[in-house]
């Protein structure tokens, strides 16, 4: 019963799957780019402080398999992405739950290889719903940044939007996790990110509830990076592990 269960939740992951890859590459000219790996590795930390009030911390590392400047071949020490972020943040909980959340923070986001330091303010507001041991837990979130960039002359402003859905099989700690992420920039600064649409995340894996208020998950991230050109854009296959805790 439970493996009938797990088989029609994962179908429905791969249907959605498929229409998120559909559309995040319609247009986009994404599968004549460069393609490369890599392994993303993410702690989430979330509680409160007061009834209305709460805070959040995230720590990622980000591993990615690069092309060495200049030539043809992959190189893992000479990359475009390895990358430390850490992101703090303050919550607003108007109803005194998870449920709508208003969000002020900060993010510290040195990139390792080649050196370039970021700096971030963020502001989101996220919503969402559904119990996740009986139904479709659902999520969807936006969020605006603020981004000083190391070499970059002034300001980069970018907006984010990002759909999550998630459920358990029925009588286990294991299910399925799916979202899909947008990026669009809304400025150009000189030597910074260009306008438009920036890329797109699309996740789905297995999940495990492994106590009250702690999961993880790992699976397939397809993060296409655009850059005005099929040529000139990228295509990353990466390896998502994350570690959610929630006190």
């Amino acid at each position: 019963m439970m493996m009938k269960s797990m088989n029609r939740i994962w179908s429905s992951a791969r249907i959605v799957a498929g229409v998120f890859v559909a559309a995040s590459l319609g247009g986009t000219g994404a599968l004549a780019s460069p393609e490369n790996f890599a392994a993303w590795n993410a702690i989430f930390l979330q509680g409160k402080i007061a009834p209305n009030w709460g805070w959040s911390f995230e720590s990622q590392l980000r591993l990615n398999e690069g092309w060495a400047y200049g030539t043809s071949t992959p190189n893992s020490l000479e990359t475009r992405g390895n990358r430390l972020l850490l992101r703090p943040a303050l919550r607003w909980l108007p109803r005194g739950d998870n449920s709508l959340q208003v969000a002020l923070g900060y993010g510290w986001v040195p990139n390792l290889s080649p050196e370039r330091m970021e700096n971030r303010l963020w502001e989101q507001v996220l919503l969402q719903g559904g119990k996740i041991e009986q139904e479709w837990a659902w999520q969807t979130r936006a969020r605006l940044e603020q981004r000083h960039i190391e070499y970059t002359t002034g300001i980069a402003h970018r907006v984010r939007a990002m759909v999550r859905a998630a459920r358990l099989v029925p009588d286990s700690r294991l299910g399925v996790a799916i979202w899909d992420e947008v990026f669009i920039n809304l400025n150009s600064p000189t030597k910074g990110p260009v306008s438009g649409f920036d890329q797109n995340r699309l996740f789905v894996g297995p999940m495990a509830q492994v106590a009250p208020g702690a999961r993880v998950e790992m699976g397939y991230l397809n993060n296409f990076i655009a850059r005005g050109s099929a040529a000139s854009s990228a295509m990353t296959h990466i390896l998502m592990t994350a570690v959610n805790l929630d006190f």
